[in-house]
């Protein structure tokens, strides 16, 4: 059964945000974190958030904690001694706090925002930001906390005049993986894979960033179809991305038209896994050999050969119609098309088709 991604999985204890769990205060700090410096911090800013989670831990309830700590996180916001940094991590906790949650869930974040400011803890803002949304997300009580929490740190990520191109484009991407109709548990696993790669920095080419997390986040998902889903908006982030080489951009193009097909939720989401390790792997050779092997290697994934030979077809017609592929390759794509397309037993046309991409193949 499919769950309506704006409904939690986990029941809800309360009612109202300042309701139950109410008996203690929340005492735990920010999870430590390496990263070079870059984040600007103040004296006044820094006390200010320690003497606020001081003051927090020593009420006696945490409905009373939440509202301490909003009132100081507004003071940092307010003085004009702070800098932009310290005014930009007060505001996300200020907004993490401010949802309908339990008040020990509102207490943990803020109180993770709070550690991050007092403790000074460095590195470029989108990692910290990153770092301290995924530290805040775990100390939720349930997953559609976690959800909406990690959806404040991604979207302050991406508006962030800081944050690098690469880190904009992943946080974005992050924000549209869990703003999808699915579970909660799937949104926040798919979320945080997101975020940790925005927190231990992005490293290579941004099409492989994006297929790499893109298929790492599908692992993750509860079912075939929220994978599917998931995996086409990240192709289509690659194909959208400026960064991206028109190779990569084809095979990318090429998974979702394999994943937009009529076929099994599974089916789709082994042929666009198979198109997202290419991407990962790098595009070597000719884009016409390319398209024939990640043709053959999702074709034989394929629940059933009807499938399979569909599939195949899209694969020579993405042959023909790319202006880079050599004209025998292209003649070789129109007579698998034409051999597929005789009056035959879907797995008979199949193995016909394989024939003529291992040929397409093996002439690089």
């Amino acid at each position: 059964m499919r769950i309506d991604g704006n409904l939690p999985i986990t029941t809800i204890k309360q009612e109202l945000p300042n309701c139950a769990k109410s008996d203690e205060t929340v005492k735990e700090p920010a999870d430590s974190v390496i990263l070079s410096s870059n984040v600007e911090y103040s004296k006044i800013g820094q006390l200010l958030a320690k003497t606020t989670f001081d003051s927090g831990i020593n009420v006696n309830t945490a409905p009373e904690q939440r509202k301490i700590q909003r009132e100081g996180l507004a003071s940092i916001v307010s003085n004009t001694s702070t800098t932009e940094d310290e005014k930009t991590l007060s505001t996300l906790g200020i907004t993490m706090g401010d949802h309908r949650m339990y008040d020990v869930s509102a207490a943990r974040a803020r109180n993770i925002v709070l550690s991050t400011i007092s403790g000074g803890i460095s590195g470029p803002i989108g990692s910290v930001v990153a770092n301290l949304t995924m530290n805040a997300g775990g100390k939720m009580e349930d997953a559609s906390e976690q959800r909406q929490v990690q959806k404040d740190g991604l979207q302050v990520i991406a508006a962030n005049a800081k944050t690098s191109q690469e880190e904009k484009n992943l946080a974005s991407l992050g924000v549209e993986f869990g703003d999808s109709r699915m579970y909660d548990i799937s949104a926040a696993k798919a979320r945080n894979i997101v975020l940790k790669t925005i927190s231990g920095g992005i490293s290579g080419p941004i099409g492989y960033v994006i297929a790499t997390v893109t298929s790492e986040a599908g692992g993750k998902m509860q079912d075939a179809p929220e994978q599917r889903a998931l995996q086409r908006q990240g192709l289509k982030a690659i194909i959208a991305n400026p960064g991206v080489s028109k190779e990569t951009k084809a095979i990318a193009e090429l998974g979702v038209t394999f994943g937009d097909s009529r076929m099994y939720d599974i089916s789709a989401a082994r042929a666009r896994n198979v198109v997202l390790s290419a991407i990962k792997n790098g595009i070597e050779g000719s884009i016409g050999s390319v398209i024939a092997k990640v043709t053959y290697d999702a074709g034989v994934k394929m629940e059933d050969a009807q499938e399979q030979r569909a599939l195949q077809r899209q694969g020579f017609e993405a042959i023909i119609a790319n202006p880079d592929t050599t004209e025998e390759q292209k003649l070789l794509a129109k007579q698998g098309i034409e051999v597929g397309n005789n009056n035959m037993y879907d797995s008979s046309a199949a193995k016909a088709r394989n024939v003529i991409l291992q040929a397409i193949i093996d002439g690089k």
